[in-house]
């Protein structure tokens, strides 16, 4: 114990000797470390949206027409009530319908993306404030809507405009021709671009009948059967009552499978994202190796005075490998700092932009990431160090000496 004490101070002390030396060869590996520790973060958030998503669409399945085969196929809003009335095994049943239309202001009229919806819908987003659409808006036809924050945020000052100059919340706004009233505000899409609503949610009757069309963009039902293929033969039967022989122009699959093609893509990200962090971490490496080669050619006479009193090849390769673990566990921790500090804006910054494939959860797993970053910065300074602390081990004590006199 006495024996790492004395190397350790000896390594403290080469440490400060050389403070600029030091300070950027530990800020060289904390880019390295950061970048690995926000990878890390970025993955473990992705993979926590993508488990929470997939524990809320298992069993659910999705009915579309199949636009590119048929242009022409229509889904229409009747085939709710015939897959409830002929799916046994049907749960929930919940049909959207997305249109534009004209929202007017006191200057302007401007078109906003309107879904409609029914009360069965799968709520990912949490509700900020209000209320959410219930059975009696659907059976009523009430002519009540819900906004994503996103949308009053986006144009604070038009959004004033539209609900004149009053707190949006409770108010009524206008929509084509119809007195519209705001009863909830819900957060953002908590799982990224596809997976939830990012616009004016209203009771899919109440858009029907603004509309006067009565075909819907798509039914998702969730299916209490354990086998996927039982459950679209079921569904696929139902559409037969409707459709009679074009029933094959709609598509019915688990959700899923879009589930699928995110996690793909966020793996692929994952893996691009790992290998741009593994080479700024090779840069950083090959920077101490170098600045480590320096300190041991500027420090040949130390080691020569100390091998003639008696210091052994092992005990200068133990010096040299310490101060390089010291250098890179002070890079770990500048690391662990920089990505304490950036982390929340940064997880911010990608999932108000949609930068990733997903939105990331903000739940960063510190307790398992800071001991591990600290373990990990060591193991690279044993790496790293093992060249130069080789070579200054291997250094003739004459030679050492005779550079005292400008021979070396």
């Amino acid at each position: 114990m006495n024996f790492l004490l004395r190397y350790l101070n000896l390594a403290i002390d080469g440490f400060i000797a050389n403070k600029l030396r030091s300070f950027l060869s530990v800020l060289s590996l904390s880019l390295g470390v950061t970048s690995i520790i926000i990878v890390m973060a970025l993955s473990q958030g992705a993979e926590e949206a993508l488990r929470n998503f997939n524990h809320m669409k298992k069993g659910w399945f999705i009915i579309q027409p199949d636009l590119i085969m048929f242009p022409e196929a229509l889904l229409e809003y009747k085939t709710c009530k015939t897959i409830k009335d002929n799916c046994l095994r049907s749960v929930k049943i919940s049909p959207f319908k997305e249109v534009y239309m004209e929202c007017y202001d006191l200057w302007i009229r401007r078109y906003e993306k309107i879904t409609g919806i029914s009360e069965y819908v799968e709520l990912y987003q949490p509700l900020l404030k209000g209320r959410f659409i219930n059975y009696e808006d659907i059976a009523s036809g009430n002519s009540v809507c819900v906004m994503v924050n996103s949308v009053l945020e986006s144009n604070p000052l038009d959004t004033y405009f539209m609900f004149y100059f009053r707190e949006p919340l409770d108010k009524r706004m206008k929509i084509k021709n119809s007195s519209v009233q705001l009863i909830g505000i819900l957060d953002v899409d908590p799982y990224g671009q596809g997976f939830g609503i990012d616009n004016i949610i209203m009771p899919i009757t109440t858009v029907i009948s603004m509309t006067g069309d009565k075909t819907v963009n798509k039914i998702e039902v969730k299916m209490s059967s354990s086998s996927e293929e039982e459950a679209i033969e079921e569904l696929r039967e139902a559409l037969k009552i409707d459709y009679q022989y074009k029933y094959h122009w709609f598509k019915i699959e688990p959700a899923m499978k879009e589930f699928k093609s995110k996690e793909e893509a966020v793996r692929f990200s994952g893996m691009v994202l790992f290998s741009i962090a593994l080479i700024t971490l090779s840069v950083s490496g090959t920077g101490i190796i170098n600045i480590l080669m320096v300190s041991v050619y500027e420090r040949v006479l130390e080691i020569g005075i100390r091998r003639s009193l008696g210091a052994s090849k092992k005990e200068i390769l133990i010096q040299f490998l310490i101060e390089a673990c010291l250098i890179c566990f002070a890079g770990g921790l500048l690391g662990i700092l920089i990505s304490w500090l950036s982390m929340g804006s940064l997880i911010k910054v990608i999932n108000d932009y949609g930068l990733y494939n997903i939105r990331l959860s903000d739940n960063v797993n510190w307790p398992f990431l800071i001991p591990f970053s600290l373990i990990f910065s060591s193991f690279l300074g044993i790496i790293f160090g093992v060249y130069p602390a080789s070579l200054a081990a291997k250094l003739d004590i004459v030679e050492c000496l005779r550079y005292a006199e400008g021979d070396y």
